[in-house]
C-alpha cells in the first residue's frame, strides 16, 4: 500500500460546515454539480499543493461557512485536518523503536538525543564546533532518515522545509538530517497528546484569516 490520504476533516470552510470522510488507497470524487467537489479538492491543496500562491491561502471571510455570520469578528476558524498513511514501513519502525508511552521521553531533545538527528555542539572559548552525532539508536536514526526522505516526495511541508534548507546552502545530506530533526520534534509532540499526525497544525497561520483582510 503507498502513501494515501486515509482521513479528511473539513470544519467550516465554504459549503462545509463538519465533514469528516474516511478514504481508502484509491479514490474517485463525484457528486451532483454545486455539491462541493472543486471545495473539497481546493481544500486539499491548501494542505498538500506546494505550487498553490500565497495569495490562494490567504482566505476571505467569504471562505468560512455561510452559517457564521461576521466570522471574522466572532473569531471563527477554518480548520483543514488531513490524515496521511503508507510512508512504506516507517510508522511500523517508529512505534516498534519509540513505543507508544510519551512519559519515557520528557522533552523533544530526548526523541532527537535517541534518534541521533541532533548535533553535538562543544564550545571551545569563542569556537562553537558542531558534530554529527555518533552514539545513538542507529535503528531508530534510520527511520527519522527514511521517513524525512519520503515526506519529501509526498508531503508539501516537508519539500518547503527541506528547499528552505538547501537555500541555506546547505548540502542534502545535512538538509535531510534537519528535516529528520523536525519529525523527530514532531513526532514526539503526536506522543505526548497521543494524535495522529496533523500537517494542518504546521500550515496553521497560513489557513488563519488575517484580521486585515
Amino acid at each position: 500500500m503507498g502513501v494515501h490520504i486515509s482521513r479528511v476533516q473539513i470544519n467550516n470552510f465554504r459549503n462545509f460546515h463538519k465533514l469528516d470522510v474516511q478514504l481508502g488507497e484509491k479514490a474517485v470524487i463525484v457528486g451532483e454539480n454545486n455539491s462541493g467537489k472543486t471545495n473539497f479538492v481546493h481544500a486539499l491543496r491548501l494542505i498538500l499543493d506546494p505550487n498553490l500562491p500565497d495569495t490562494a491561502r490567504q482566505l476571505k471571510e467569504e471562505d468560512f461557512w455561510d452559517g457564521i455570520e461576521s466570522p471574522i469578528e466572532t473569531g471563527a476558524e477554518i480548520e483543514i485536518r488531513i490524515d496521511l498513511k503508507g510512508f512504506k514501513d516507517n510508522e511500523k519502525r517508529l512505534n516498534g523503536e519509540l513505543g507508544s508511552d510519551g512519559t519515557r521521553y520528557p522533552t523533544r531533545e530526548y526523541v532527537q538525543t535517541a534518534a541521533g538527528t541532533a548535533p553535538v555542539t562543544r564550545r571551545s572559548g569563542k569556537t562553537i564546533l558542531i558534530f554529527f552525532r555518533w552514539q545513538c539508536n542507529k535503528h531508530l536514526r534510520a527511520a527519522f532518515q527514511d521517513l524525512a526522505r519520503e515526506s519529501v516526495k509526498q508531503c508539501a511541508w516537508a519539500r518547503q522545509y527541506f528547499a528552505e534548507q538547501m537555500r541555506l546552502g546547505h548540502k542534502p545530506s545535512r538538509a535531510y538530517r534537519a528535516l529528520a530533526n523536525r519529525w523527530a520534534a514532531i513526532i514526539w509532540k503526536m506522543l505526548q497528546e497521543r494524535e495522529r499526525f496533523n500537517q494542518s497544525r504546521l500550515d496553521k497561520s497560513q489557513l488563519k484569516v488575517l484580521s486585515a483582510v
